[in-house]
């Protein structure tokens, strides 16, 4: 029970007062405020999935100088940030379809970077890589041309229906506006005919003059399209036929000599399958059926009781050896894998023989050792024992006098 000298004084609860502890509110700016998600429409809400996002940025990284610098330190040169190109370049996300304008600045950016690594080529000295500059080289001229012709018409062509017109098929855009050239000139031609006018003496100003370009490197390239169409040509018959040489050894001891004539034979023999020549394909088995089992009794009389005995008891011998072979192949397999085991097994238990003969001709050597000791040791106390033995018989036979 509380002291009662205490009771009124502030501070101090009465007896009949629950213990309730209480403590003051916090000031304003350390409460947490209540947070309120607006609900406007005009505020988006994007939905952020981390595992996207990792799998989209994941081993990708940024290729900067070694001179970027974002931090606020004081030095002699200016700080220095990542390096753009000027101009407007614009590249399709992934995923997104590109425009035509955007896929004609890759190519250019991309066909720089092949110049760039071509010229890092030519550096190396391998013969790979000589090997690939030769196969690549040739074609930098048509990529180089191809391009020149896109950028002249990006920035000649008035529309952009003649633009997608020369990508869809740049021939026919060269020839439409050979073919215009052409009908030009016959129109002047006509008109200096038309005028009367005798030219004969004067040099013809206007010659109509044809180059041709001829690619030493297209040759190359056709005669590597016909032998990768023959390889393909290759692996489809290796499809069909396998290339086990059990297939290839049936091919060889049949009558045929390349896969073309088998095959036309094949075709034939399928032919003969048709229902109409079934008939007489059967009647053909029926007579040779008779003809062979009248060979059979022939030869059936002609044979001996032993014979048939002996080719029975052959034949028995030979079914067992073949059981007998189908194991034979398993058992040399587990011999020859148990064989390396084995000589394993035998250096490890050779060396640790080598190594407790060591071990047994160190510890003789040292017990040969301490076994001389011994013996000299045993010598010398004999001999103090001798002399102690005489000395003592010397004692006695003194006392004894």
């Amino acid at each position: 029970m509380a002291n009662p000298k205490y009771a009124g004084l502030p501070g101090i609860a009465s007896p009949d007062e629950k213990d309730v502890y209480e403590t003051d509110d916090l000031p304003e700016a350390d409460q947490d405020p209540e947070y309120t998600e607006s609900e406007s429409e005009s505020i988006e809400r994007p939905h952020l999935d981390i595992s996207k996002a990792h799998s989209r940025f994941r081993d990708k990284f940024l290729i900067c100088n070694k001179d970027v610098d974002f931090s606020d330190k004081y030095r002699r040169k200016r700080n220095t940030g990542y390096k753009a190109l000027h101009g407007d370049w614009e590249i399709a996300g992934e995923g997104d379809n590109e425009t035509i304008f955007q896929r004609c600045n890759r190519l250019n950016c991309e066909f720089n970077e092949l110049l760039e690594d071509i010229n890092k080529l030519k550096e190396e000295t391998s013969a790979e890589k000589k090997k690939e500059l030769e196969m690549v080289e040739p074609l930098v001229p048509q990529l180089q041309l191809s391009l020149h012709q896109i950028n002249n018409y990006l920035n000649s062509s008035d529309s952009d229906n003649e633009f997608m017109k020369f990508l869809s098929d740049p021939q026919e855009s060269q020839i439409k506006k050979l073919l215009s050239k052409l009908e030009q000139l016959k129109d002047s031609g006509k008109d200096e005919k038309s005028s009367g006018k005798s030219k004969k003496d004067e040099k013809p100003s206007d010659l109509i003059t044809y180059h041709l370009q001829t690619f030493p490197a297209q040759n190359k390239f056709i005669q590597t399209a016909r032998l990768a169409s023959l390889e393909q040509r290759i692996n489809k018959l290796e499809s069909v036929l396998g290339t086990t040489p059990d297939n290839l050894n049936r091919l060889q001891l049949s009558e045929f000599t390349n896969v073309s004539e088998a095959a036309k034979e094949i075709s034939a023999r399928v032919n003969l399958l048709d229902t109409n020549k079934l008939d007489k394909i059967e009647g053909r088995l029926g007579a040779v059926l008779a003809k062979m089992d009248a060979l059979a009794e022939k030869k059936g009389g002609q044979g001996t009781l032993d014979q048939e005995k002996k080719i029975n008891e052959l034949y028995e011998s030979l079914g067992k050896a073949e059981s007998l072979s189908l194991s034979i192949k398993p058992v040399m397999d587990r011999l020859i894998a148990l064989n390396t085991l084995h000589a394993e097994e035998f250096k490890k238990s050779l060396k640790e023989l080598e190594t407790d003969q060591v071990n047994a001709s160190v510890s003789i050597s040292k017990n040969e050792t301490v076994l001389k000791n011994v013996q000299d040791a045993l010598e010398k106390h004999l001999e103090i024992v001798a002399r102690n033995i005489k000395a003592f018989d010397d004692r006695l036979g003194a006392i004894k006098k």
